[in-house]
């Protein structure tokens, strides 16, 4: 019984890093239609936009989503070697791609988005 709440719970969370993503470039969407140019770094902060609650939203996100990775992978590896209720591929893949294109934006920045919100 238990094991099914893991498996239901683990499929949600792989979603997490997607959903961040979409949260970080939904806010700057919003703060480039209220600023009516795209965010600038050092100049347009966005502490003071307004969106307070999505501004939030994106730091909890962020921080489920590097503290989920590595028990993530290991829950993912004990799981599926020692049960025999299996996990679906798409929620796997799901999260590969996620955590692959959270890397990319974190460490690439292209747009500079994480530099602006950081700043």
């Amino acid at each position: 019984m238990i094991l099914k709440y893991l498996k239901f719970i683990l499929s949600i969370l792989s979603y997490i890093p997607i959903l961040f993503l979409l949260a970080l470039y939904s806010f700057t969407l919003r703060a480039w239609i209220q600023l009516k140019h795209f965010p600038i770094p050092s100049i347009d902060d966005p502490k003071y936009l307004g969106f307070d609650s999505h501004y939030l939203l994106i730091s909890h996100l962020f921080n489920i989503a590097l503290y989920l990775f590595i028990p993530f992978v290991f829950i993912l590896v004990l799981f599926n070697k020692f049960s025999k209720i299996q996990i679906s591929k798409i929620h796997i893949r799901m999260f590969i791609i996620g955590c692959l294109l959270m890397a990319i934006q974190i460490f690439l920045d292209p747009f500079k988005i994480v530099f602006w919100y950081l700043d």
